[in-house]
This record gives structure tokens, C-alpha cells and sequence, in this order.
């Protein structure tokens, strides 16, 4: 069973909105669709190539990132937040190809470069892979390549449906947990309106927010903000970091 039948059939109801925020709302049911329609961005990518997806949490990027690993690719999520890095994570982790929106670039022609022996062990095991880049304490980002099919054993179990605010980003793991662990158990996603600590406050108020995946460093920033007000979030059950 590929990944998209199996989120498809973990849905309680495919029209219901899975994600949420300021003006935005998306259903399983679009993403299902954007995810079968004729995409000629991905008629030659090949199992084992790395593809950078530049996208966000929207109906296009969810259901390009969902096909490429269906298809056996080696999925590198991107933010156009960090496009200065860009060219130095496509270095890094061996990208093959770009997808931006409409636009598709080929980096490296078949065969004109080494294939990295970790990405030949996954390709073997015609297993899918995605590729994240540390923050790093020191020195550049490291490209951390994992197979996706261990990166979905953890949702194998049915856990509790939430409404969990998707503080970090598409290119982020914590930001893709997010995602996969909230379609797999028919949650909520809340989009916040904005990345700050007054913003997410009141965001879990306006939605009821369940769970708050964050960083230390934000949450240190919210605790002197003062806005962990222990009665102020009577639906607030889970704070990750």
C-alpha cells in the first residue's frame, strides 16, 4: 500500500479541514486530488533521485512531497525562507532536481555524478528517503538523510486525534512529524498567523491548541513573555520540543 492510500484510509472524513489558520483552510480530499492529477514535473524522476521540493504546508507541496515518496524519491524539503542556503543544500545533499512551484530544474545530468552510497543503500531497498539539515552548533547545516519508511513506523499505531499548532516548518522534521502525525490520526493542523510568542499565545487560545511543538529557545522566550499563565490554556494538554 503506498503512503497516500494508507493516509486515505486512516481518514474519518476526507472533507473535513485537517489544516487550519488565518484565512486558509485545507481537506484530505484536496490534497487526494492534487496528489492523482497528471503532474509532468515528476514523469522523469526515478527511484533513488534526490528531489528539492521549495514549497510550504499547502495542497500542492503536500501532495508533490507524498507522490515523489510514493515513487521511491529522496524527498529534500526547502522553505523559501532559506533560499540564500539553497545552493548549498542542493550541493550538500545531492540534488538531483528542483521543483518550484510550476518550475522544474535538472541539476545533474544521469550519471555524471557519484551516488551518495547511503542513497544507493536506500535506492536498493527501493525504499524512499527525506533529507533535513541540522541547525548546527557549529559550523554549516549537515544534510541527515533518513529512510522514510522507518520515519513512518512511529505512526503505525493509531494514537489520539489533536489540535496541534504547526509551529516549525515544511523543511524542519519536527514541522513534517507534525504534518504525518496529525493526517494519520484525522487531527487538526493550526497555521499560525504569526511566529511570535504574543501571535502563538493567541492562537491556542482562538483554537483550542492541544499541543505545542516548539524550541526551548521559544518557549524560554514565551516563559519570560509571561504568557504561560497556567489557566490560560484549559486545552493546551502537550508541549514538545
Amino acid at each position: 500500500m503506498g503512503i497516500l492510500e494508507e493516509l486515505a484510509s486512516r481518514q474519518t472524513n476526507r472533507d473535513r479541514p485537517f489544516l487550519i489558520g488565518a484565512g486558509t483552510s485545507l481537506t484530505f480530499r484536496e490534497v487526494e486530488v492534487a496528489a492523482r492529477r497528471d503532474d509532468s514535473r515528476v514523469h522523469d524522476i526515478e527511484p533513488g533521485d534526490v528531489v528539492a521540493v521549495v514549497g510550504d504546508f499547502d495542497a500542492d507541496s503536500i501532495a508533490l512531497s507524498l507522490r515523489l515518496l510514493d515513487a521511491g524519491a529522496v524527498l529534500m524539503p526547502l522553505t523559501s525562507g532559506t533560499l540564500p542556503d539553497h545552493e548549498y543544500f542542493f550541493a550538500s545533499g545531492g540534488a538531483k532536481w528542483v521543483i518550484r512551484g510550476a518550475d522544474v530544474e535538472r541539476r545533474l545530468p544521469a550519471g555524471d555524478a557519484p551516488v551518495n552510497p547511503l542513497i544507493s543503500d536506500l535506492r536498493h531497498r527501493n525504499h524512499p528517503g527525506i533529507i533535513f539539515f541540522s541547525s548546527g552548533t557549529t559550523g554549516r547545516p549537515k544534510a541527515i538523510l533518513h529512510d522514510f519508511r522507518n520515519f513512518l513506523a512511529r505512526y503505525a499505531a493509531p494514537r489520539p486525534p489533536l489540535v496541534t499548532i504547526n509551529f516549525l516548518l515544511f523543511d524542519h522534521a519536527g514541522g513534517i512529524n507534525t504534518l504525518l502525525y496529525t493526517l494519520f490520526n484525522s487531527g487538526v493542523v493550526v497555521v499560525p498567523s504569526e511566529r511570535t510568542p504574543d501571535a502563538i499565545a493567541a492562537d491556542i487560545e482562538r483554537h483550542s491548541v492541544e499541543l505545542l511543538p516548539a524550541t526551548p529557545t521559544f518557549l524560554r522566550m514565551m516563559l519570560l513573555a509571561g504568557l504561560f499563565d497556567e489557566d490560560r490554556y484549559p486545552s493546551l494538554r502537550v508541549i514538545t520540543y
